[in-house]
Formats: structure tokens, C-alpha cells, sequence
């Protein structure tokens, strides 16, 4: 738990390290998927904010077999961390369960015959309105070998928002897979977007409450960016529009950390994306100084997430 002199918030790393005894690394897997708002099933050109290529590494989205990714990705870390290195294998590009039962059972084994020795965790990422049961019940399924984790994104509980980023779900949508999760051998964590130029500081903080109710273990914080080759960089560039600065940002952490359950996971505060896609705010290109700052800013302020839940 989160304390003050530590970190202001209950953080991902040492909470992995604490768990599985080691540094735990994820191997990023791109499975090849889309989004049902990108092929028509729900709309065009996914969420306006989004480009898969500004987060998921290019040998992931090159390579075209999943034992490829694996194994790369296995060789990269190893070399980098040395032996001893343990191993999330992360379903992120796109929606990693939009699509039939058998296929996905057919990629997840892929994935995990390829696994190396010291992998700890199944991760999928995918969308609140693909999450049907069968689909539920495949991921379970390997909680018998290992953990198993789903993301889905939140990004915004006001339904306006999710309509003007064409999501293409409604906020009852995630409240109806967080519950449809709920019990069962899968940790969930959520994913979580602030700064969209429309919503007020209150509308943004009220997502605190929205998260405590869910049976989630794990939330991703991020702060709006735009990055080359979405919607959005396409309207900023026509129409700019205001952007959190980085104080802005922390202000908006020392009010929304506290009002979150103390229990909760955070395993990021500041959205991170290649440097060469990053369009706006300047200070986004440089996540490890933003997190410097963060962490500085919100000790001084003597904040701990949990102290005000709500």
C-alpha cells in the first residue's frame, strides 16, 4: 500500500517485484486484430486519439507469427536484464478479443508453447463490447498455468465523450463487462483517459467513483496526447485546442489519486508514446522527466492515493 516517504500511489513495479520475486517485463504481442469501430462493424477510423504504431513496438506489428513475437521479444529482454527476468506476454495492439472463439484460443496457445522459461502472466487488451461470455470462459481457462489479466478501456464514463472519439460503446457497456468479470479467476485492469478539452475538472474526477465500484486490480492513468497519423492530429492541427501542461497534469493527479481505493494498482501515470509520432504537449516526449516531476510534486503536497476514496 501506498504510504507517505514512498510513493504517493500504490505503484506496478514493486507491487510485480514483491509478487513474483523478480523484475517482471511484458513482451508485446500484436495478434494481427481490429477494432469494431475501424471495420464498419461499428464505425470508421477507430478512436480519433488513436494510432496503434505510436505504442506497440514495430517488431511486434513486422513479425508475422506470434512465436516470432515471443521469441524476440524473450531475446531483447534477456539481453538487456539478464537471466533471472520474468515475462508478461501482452496481447496490445487493437481489440485482442474481436474475434471467434477458436481463433483466439488458437492464438493465446500459440503464445503461450512459445513462452520462455519465467513467463508469470497472460494479458489481453480489449474493447467493454467484446467481451462475450465464450470469450470469458477461453480466458479463464488458463488461469489453471498462469495469471491472466483483461484490459479494457474505460477511457471516459461520460457517454458524450465516448460518441465524439467514436468509440462506439456506451459507458453501460463497460459497466456490463466489469460486472460480467466480476468472480471470475481474472484480474482486471482498466484504462483510463484525462485532459479530453470538453470535460471539466469535476466530470474527470468523478471517474474515481466509477473505478472504486469495479472489481479492478490494476488502472493505466493517462493524459490526452496527440500523435501522428490519428483523427485527432488531423483536427489539433486544424483547429488547436488546449492541451494539460505538466503542472496541470500533476494538479490533476493530487486531486484524483486520493479519491481512488488504496488497493488499486497504478501501473502508469503519464501516457508515453514514440518520440516521433508526439505532436502535442511537448512535455509528454519525455515521460521519465514527467514522472520525475510528478512523483517530486505530489510528495510535497503529501498526497497517498486511497486517503480520500470515494
Amino acid at each position: 500500500m501506498p504510504h507517505a516517504g514512498s510513493s504517493p500511489w500504490n505503484a506496478y513495479g514493486p507491487w510485480l517485484k514483491e509478487r513474483y520475486g523478480a523484475p517482471v517485463h511484458r513482451i508485446s504481442i500484436d495478434g494481427g486484430f481490429t477494432c469494431p469501430n475501424r471495420d464498419g462493424s461499428k464505425g470508421r477510423g477507430g478512436c480519433t486519439y488513436c494510432n496503434v504504431d505510436s505504442f506497440v513496438p514495430a517488431t511486434a506489428r513486422r513479425l508475422p507469427s506470434i512465436s516470432e513475437q515471443v521469441a524476440l521479444g524473450a531475446r531483447g529482454i534477456l539481453r538487456r536484464h539478464g537471466p533471472g527476468a520474468k515475462f508478461i506476454l501482452y496481447f496490445q495492439a487493437n481489440t485482442n478479443t474481436y474475434a471467434p472463439v477458436e481463433k483466439l484460443r488458437a492464438l493465446f496457445e500459440e503464445a503461450l508453447a512459445a513462452a520462455p522459461p519465467g513467463t508469470v502472466e497472460l494479458a489481453v487488451g480489449t474493447r467493454p463490447d467484446c467481451l462475450e461470455p465464450e470469450k470469458i470462459d477461453l480466458l479463464e481457462s488458463y488461469a489453471e498455468r498462469l495469471t491472466v489479466t483483461v484490459e479494457l478501456g474505460l477511457e471516459s464514463m461520460h457517454d458524450a465523450t465516448l460518441l465524439r472519439v467514436n468509440r462506439g460503446h456506451s459507458h453501460a457497456d463497460f459497466l456490463a463487462a466489469c460486472e460480467a468479470l466480476r468472480g471470475r479467476r481474472l484480474g482486471l485492469g482498466l484504462h483510463a483517459m484525462f485532459g479530453f478539452p470538453w470535460e471539466s475538472r469535476e466530470e474527470m474526477l468523478q471517474t474515481a467513483s466509477v473505478i472504486n465500484k469495479t472489481p479492478a486490480r490494476f488502472l493505466k492513468i493517462h493524459q490526452l496526447h496527440v500523435v501522428e497519423g490519428s483523427v485527432m492530429a488531423a483536427q489539433y492541427r486544424r483547429e488547436p485546442f488546449p492541451l494539460l501542461e505538466r503542472e496541470a497534469w500533476a494538479e490533476f493527479l493530487a486531486e484524483f489519486l486520493p479519491r481512488l481505493r488504496a488497493d488499486l494498482v497504478i501501473q502508469r501515470v503519464v501516457a508515453s508514446t514514440f518520440p516521433r509520432y508526439l505532436i502535442a504537449p511537448e512535455w509528454a516526449g519525455d515521460p521519465s522527466g514527467a514522472l520525475r516531476f510528478i512523483r517530486s510534486f505530489l510528495l510535497e503536497k503529501g498526497v497517498i492515493q486511497g486517503s480520500r476514496a470515494v
